[in-house]
């Protein structure tokens, strides 16, 4: 009789440790995921400057992301400011052109969220590639510390170059996430770079190098998400200037030398 009462409570043991077990990765499960939900939430900073026709196309396109809800829009100018009236959307008036294109960095300051998407006015992401971002940082124990995007370039001491494969070391700003925190730290280095001014007097031109050449100072990496993405008018930006490259390659060469 005593074996029989010994294996009764063996077995109850065992079925209270099951029991338990199970309950904490529940609990535990359960904490992740909430953990995730709130803290998955983007606020996009876009500028609008020189095509003001592009904004509302923009918005119309990813308002209805459940992902994104908060959208910032920066208004470079008056004579081209488009005030879009709608709950997600947050129009900037203060700030004007002030950094020129580094005018992202400190919007920032306004996000309610911790992942910040930058998007520059002449395309808009698919859902896709945001959920490729997400895929990403799901297994990436220094996520926070990186910045990631759809753009790859290579800038080093040779100069700048569009043409990569995996052979890449930088992230362009114009569709790219990044941790509001770590956005914030590489701005205020940023301005108190010798380099700043340089890109200043380019009226913006390689504030994306810098910012991503900074960020691998800092311990963090530059990692491209693949996505379809959709273009918008293109014309009246950076590229458009004849010696946009010039300058990017001289640049490059300058912070890596």
């Amino acid at each position: 009789m005593s074996n029989i009462l010994f294996v009764i409570f063996i077995v109850i043991i065992v079925i209270c440790y099951v029991f338990n077990s199970t309950y904490k990765y529940k609990e535990t499960f359960m904490n992740d995921n909430k953990n995730v939900i709130q803290n998955k939430k983007i606020s996009v900073i876009v500028l609008n400057y020189n095509r003001p026709h592009n904004i509302k196309k923009l918005v119309d396109n990813i308002k209805d992301y459940d992902i994104i809800d908060e959208i910032i829009i920066s208004h470079g100018k008056k004579d081209t400011e488009i005030l879009i009236n709608h709950p997600k959307v947050i129009n900037e008036t203060t700030l004007r052109n002030k950094y020129y294109s580094a005018t992202r960095f400190e919007i920032v300051k306004l996000a309610k969220n911790n992942i910040i998407m930058f998007l520059d006015d002449d395309m808009y992401p698919s859902i896709e590639l945001i959920n490729n971002f997400y895929l990403e940082i799901k297994k990436d124990n220094n996520y926070k510390k990186n910045i990631y995007g759809a753009f790859k370039r290579i800038c080093n001491k040779d100069g700048y170059n569009t043409n990569t494969n995996n052979n890449y070391n930088i992230i362009l700003t114009g569709l790219s996430f990044i941790n509001k925190d770590n956005a914030l730290k590489i701005w205020n280095e940023m301005v108190q770079t010798k380099e700043f001014k340089h890109v200043m007097d380019q009226n913006g031109n390689g504030e994306d190098l810098l910012f991503s050449y900074l960020i691998k100072k800092n311990g963090g990496e530059c990692k491209y998400i693949n996505g379809k993405y959709t273009n918008l008018d293109i014309s009246r930006g950076f590229s458009a200037n004849s010696n946009h490259y010039i300058l990017r390659s001289d640049f490059c060469k300058l912070l890596n030398n």
